[in-house]
C-alpha cells in the first residue's frame, strides 16, 4: 500500500519593516505580504530592537528618520547585544548622505536602500535576492539556525619553500 505523503512546505521568511509613516510602511507591508513574506511592523528604533531580539526575522528593513532611537542607533544597539548581527539589516531610508550611508555598512549593514528610489514590487524582489544570497549559501534552502554574522572564515595555507 502506498503512503500518501504530504508536500513539504517551506516556512514564509520573516521581515520586520521598521518605519515611523504609516502610510509608506502600509504600501511596502503589502507589496512584501503580495510576494509571499510575513511581515512585522515596528515604528520606532528601540521597539525594533526588542521584537529582533525576542523573535529575530529574516532581515530588517530599517528606516534612517525613526523617533527616540533613529535606524543607525538601532543597528549599533542590535550590534552591542551580540557579536554579530542576529540579523542581516537593510537601512530603507529617503536620507540620502554618503556619511551616513559610510557609517551603515561600518555598522553591518547588508544594504542602503532609497525609498523613494523603489516601488513595492522592486523592494520584494530585492529582499528575495538578500535572503537567498545570505542564507542559501551557507546551509541550503531556509535552513538557519546558529550563524554568526561575524564569522571568521580561515584555511590553512601553507607556504610551499622556495627553492
Amino acid at each position: 500500500m502506498m503512503e500518501r505523503t504530504q508536500p513539504v512546505t517551506r516556512p514564509r521568511e520573516s521581515v520586520l519593516l521598521v518605519d515611523d509613516d504609516q502610510d509608506l510602511g502600509d504600501m511596502f507591508q503589502l507589496g512584501l505580504e503580495n510576494a509571499g513574506f510575513a511581515v512585522q511592523r515596528a515604528a520606532d528604533g528601540m521597539a525594533a530592537v526588542d521584537l529582533v531580539l525576542r523573535q529575530p526575522p529574516d532581515l530588517v528593513l530599517m528606516d534612517q528618520g525613526l523617533p527616540g532611537l533613529n535606524g543607525l542607533q538601532a543597528l549599533e544597539r542590535l550590534r552591542s547585544k551580540r557579536r554579530g548581527l542576529p540579523v542581516p539589516v537593510v537601512m530603507f531610508s529617503n536620507a540620502d548622505d554618503d556619511a551616513l550611508v559610510r557609517k551603515a555598512f561600518a555598522l553591518g549593514a547588508l544594504e542602503w536602500v532609497v525609498k523613494a528610489g523603489i516601488t513595492p514590487r522592486q523592494l520584494a524582489g530585492r529582499v528575495r535576492t538578500w535572503l537567498d544570497a545570505v542564507y542559501r549559501p551557507y546551509a541550503g534552502p531556509r535552513v538557519r539556525s546558529s550563524m554568526s554574522w561575524d564569522a571568521t572564515i580561515t584555511s590553512d595555507i601553507q607556504a610551499s619553500p622556495s627553492a
